[in-house]
């Protein structure tokens, strides 16, 4: 494992979420794709609940208690507004959660991303730290993706168009 490139790959997200969420407000952050159950707020409340939760991959205690994002686990009924988080306490947490990431990827070694892990979302008997580390930032990924169709479905312009591309 080699953790100069997942925090690459995080810094990379990173800026793809801050640009995405430029413009947004609560009320927009609860717009729903059609054909979809998902909200921006959602979306990035999954992102920071993951992170969130596996702070202890890096031996740190969660910043943020587990049961404010009961509504943003795997489920199919939408996010309603009653249970979201306010629009700029979830950009807040998303921004405080970044560094003890990055520290905790640095402090690493190669024999901490080899022990195995006590959970798997895969439910594989063999993951290991590296192998869950890599699983998350692949899941932050693909919900950062997620961001650009929610941005245009709330009528807010493409912010990552390249000019150069004709996009």
């Amino acid at each position: 494992m080699h953790a100069p490139t997942l925090k690459t790959q995080l810094e990379t997200c990173a800026w793809i979420v801050s640009r995405n969420l430029e413009g947004f407000d609560h009320e927009k952050s609860l717009k729903v794709l059609p054909g979809s159950e998902q909200s921006l707020n959602w979306v990035l409340g999954h992102i920071v609940a993951a992170r969130n939760g596996s702070l202890s991959l890096f031996g740190a205690e969660p910043l943020y208690p587990k049961q404010d994002f009961e509504p943003y686990g795997q489920r199919s009924a939408p996010l309603t507004e009653d249970e979201a988080i306010a629009f700029d306490e979830l950009v807040r947490r998303y921004d405080n959660l970044r560094r003890p990431w990055m520290e905790g990827l640095e402090r690493l070694s190669e024999r901490d991303f080899a022990k195995p892990v006590p959970f798997s979302p895969r439910d594989n008997p063999d993951e290991t730290v590296g192998s869950l580390l890599a699983i998350l930032v692949y899941h932050e990924a693909y919900h950062t993706g997620q961001m650009g169709p929610l941005r245009r479905n709330a009528g807010l312009p493409n912010v990552l168009r390249n000019p150069r591309a004709g996009d």
